[in-house]
């Protein structure tokens, strides 16, 4: 409950089903973008999983799974979302006895909306989890799994928790502006990407950055886990993206001296070299992940991790996508 503020419950429901519909039909990406990106690895992990009958189908029988697959994760993982999103409300809004309570302090902290996810494991059992998520279309897509794939419950009650977490993170942004009347404090961006400074950002579903440098063509950022990954893995330094602007001139003139890395750059962009050209690289950290307690960066994450950077770079510059290569 938010100190000084009682609604009713049926009130709160109203509420947030008026705040779920206005988000859908928002120019907000987060949900959409998120579901993209889990779908690839997702898909990666059911082809390291399929069991012995499934290997015996042919190619347009096991091409019809993976179609059933996808359209039933994505509908699983949109549940998982709309029921965090439910949640949220309800532990934000609801006056009980046993409700914590939040006071204009909270939402004023900048790291705020993290602190709320972090909290969420305190405030709902795994049970609670387990009520919400262990239903429905999540339980649909674990049925429909189990019968081709092995191991498929955990990866799936996996992701549903990361969405769920985010349909929370979603709410609380909304009661926080809406509601309780904070708007983020705005700060002093990058140069080149137009970062903040001094505040978190998103880069991919799964991976927030911290600005780190900058030249007039040139910037680094860090990378960390986001909230939904928990507090041990939050803020750990897990790899650095570095972004670089090439100009078709200069492309041009580093080719005429030979020096072998700009074919990439020439023969990616193919023969249409006229416009500035974005180079992002994303070097992970090789740090011990069972030590520091960080997970480790799968193969089924590569794709999908340069899919997301490139798309955030595409956004942040509100370029076409040819114009982007990023390496991992």
């Amino acid at each position: 409950m938010i100190t000084g503020k009682r609604f009713e419950n049926q009130l709160i429901a109203a509420k947030e089903a008026e705040y779920l519909h206005c988000y859908y039909n928002s120019d907000n990406f987060f949900l959409s973008d998120a579901i993209e990106y889990y779908s690839v690895i997702f898909k990666t992990f059911l082809k390291l999983h399929e069991d012995r009958v499934f290997q015996k189908l042919d190619s347009v029988q096991k091409e019809k799974i993976y179609i059933s697959e996808d359209e039933l994760f994505k509908n699983a993982m949109q549940y998982a979302f709309c029921k965090g999103h439910q949640t949220a409300f309800v532990l934000l809004l609801m006056d009980t006895k046993n409700s914590q309570e939040f006071d204009q302090s909270f939402f004023e902290n900048t790291n705020s909306k993290d602190l709320f996810i972090f909290d969420l494991d305190k405030l709902i059992s795994e049970d609670v989890y387990l009520q919400n998520l262990g239903r429905s279309h999540v339980q649909f897509l674990i049925n429909f799994t189990q019968k081709h794939f092995e191991n498929g419950y955990k990866t799936i009650m996996l992701l549903s928790k990361i969405f769920f977490k985010k349909g929370c993170e979603i709410a609380y942004l909304q009661i926080k502006k809406d509601i309780v009347g904070i708007e983020d404090k705005k700060t002093l961006l990058s140069k080149l990407l137009k970062v903040p400074y001094n505040a978190d950002f998103t880069v991919t579903p799964a991976f927030n950055a911290t600005f780190a440098f900058e030249s007039p063509n040139f910037e680094e950022w860090d990378l960390h886990w986001d909230c939904t990954y928990g507090y041990e893995n939050y803020r750990k330094l897990i790899g650095k993206i570095l972004i670089h602007k090439f100009s078709a001139d200069e492309i041009k003139d580093y080719l005429t001296k030979g020096v072998s890395s700009y074919y990439m750059l020439d023969q990616y962009t193919s023969s249409a070299l006229s416009d500035d050209i974005y180079l992002g690289e994303i070097n992970f950290s090789l740090m011990d992940p069972v030590q520091d307690k960080m997970r480790f960066i799968e193969k089924s994450d590569y794709v999908a991790i340069q899919n997301g950077v490139a798309l955030t770079i595409k956004r942040k510059l509100n370029i076409d996508a040819n114009r982007i290569l990023v390496t991992v």
